[in-house]
């Protein structure tokens, strides 16, 4: 009799561990699945022809002033259909972390209609300041721009629909109808960048 019950006790171990081990195959291959679907088939999604890029370095050029009137120009180019402009400052430690991702995405996007637009927007800077700065950097991929002066800089802000807080560094996308695609304060991945420039260029 002790031995039946015993049996029986071994008999629903082993039924559970079947369970357990037909759950964790279940759990196992829908987590492959969504893998796959959320990650294998979203990277193919990203895999574009992008033109091949100049590699223009514009490394040593003298950094060009800009007003309100030269920011609105430069934001905007008929060859573009795209447009990203990013706010940075030579103090900002977090600017300098992020000046490799927004280079790389100045460099493979050269030659699209990506129009690139980077603006050093310290109270105190000169042409001297911003190309002294520049100067650690290997390699610069987008022409150096500083704010001359903050006249109509909100005025700028408010035409173009971009919401900069004062935090850098700042970063927005706007397609040439004014539209806001993204915008931020702070350090994203690369991969975050291409892919919202990718969705916007490429796949709409």
């Amino acid at each position: 009799m002790f031995g039946n019950s015993f049996q029986k006790n071994k008999s629903k171990k082993n039924k559970s561990k079947s369970k357990m081990f037909f759950l964790i195959g279940v759990i196992s291959a829908l987590s492959a699945l969504l893998i796959w679907r959320f990650y294998v088939d979203n990277v193919a999604k990203y895999d574009v022809t992008i033109n091949p890029s100049n590699n223009v370095s514009f490394h040593g050029q003298k950094p060009i002033a800009l007003n309100y009137k030269g920011l609105d120009q430069e934001l905007y180019s008929q060859k573009a259909s795209l447009n990203f402009i990013y706010f940075y400052s030579t103090w900002c430690k977090s600017c300098y972390k992020n000046f490799s991702i927004i280079n790389e995405i100045a460099r493979e996007f050269q030659n699209t209609k990506l129009n690139f637009v980077a603006v050093a927007i310290d109270k105190d800077i000169d042409s001297l300041k911003l190309q002294e700065y520049l100067k650690k950097y290997s390699n610069i991929y987008f022409r150096p721009f500083y704010l001359e002066n903050r006249d109509d800089f909100k005025e700028f802000l408010h035409k173009n629909n971009i919401n900069y807080k004062g935090r850098v560094p700042f970063l927005a996308i706007i397609d040439n109808k004014k539209n806001l695609v993204i915008s931020y304060s702070g350090v994203r991945s690369l991969s975050y960048l291409r892919k919202k420039i990718i969705e916007n260029l490429y796949l709409k």
